[in-house]
């Protein structure tokens, strides 16, 4: 499937498409979670939501983010404005991240979020996550970025024990496991 095929097209522009829309097709996963943050001003406080992008290669490897210190792993992933292209944005956060170019393949899960503060209960701000799966494009040589405490690189399981890994994770080790079956 192509980036067209994957996603229902219309007449109108890419940034029109509605995740939550197209959370009802068959073999999409939803679901919806309640993040907890100190207070209000949190990294989505401002967006539409966060997009994650599980990239596989010709060899069925997933292209990770990893902290081995913290015992870390991540897609690579954006947060999304208001009236921003959620493919677009996909796309540019694996070649900002990796430097590796992708097809998108299909959407695999929207996730509703909830943002609450230690202090209430009552959600402030609600944003959605949209994971799609990828296919990495011609040259899938992940770059190092200097200074990052990440290992960018094509991993075939997660590179640390399950155990290990660090408690705030929750979902995005989820969506790492998920890619790495």
């Amino acid at each position: 499937m192509t980036d067209s095929e994957s996603i229902p097209s219309t007449t109108s522009a890419e940034s029109e498409f509605d995740p939550q829309a197209v959370a009802d097709r068959a073999g999409v996963e939803t679901d919806q979670r309640t993040y907890v943050h100190e207070d209000a001003d949190h990294c989505e406080a401002d967006a539409a939501g966060r997009v994650i992008v599980g990239v596989t290669n010709e060899r069925g490897e997933a292209l990770l983010l990893v902290d081995h210190e913290r015992s870390i792993a991540l897609l690579p992933n954006a947060t999304v404005d208001a009236g921003e292209s959620w493919r677009a944005a996909g796309r540019h956060a694996v070649a900002d991240e990796t430097g590796v170019e992708v097809s998108l393949d299909r959407l695999a899960r929207v996730r509703e979020i909830e943002h609450t503060t230690e202090r209430s209960e009552t959600p402030h701000t609600e944003t959605v996550h949209v994971v799609f799966e990828a296919s990495a494009q011609g040259e899938a040589d992940p770059r190092v970025l200097e200074d990052s405490p990440f290992e960018i690189d094509w991993f075939e399981t997660l590179p640390f024990d399950v155990s290990a890994a660090h408690p705030a994770q929750g979902d995005a080790l989820e969506d790492v496991q998920r890619v790495l079956r």
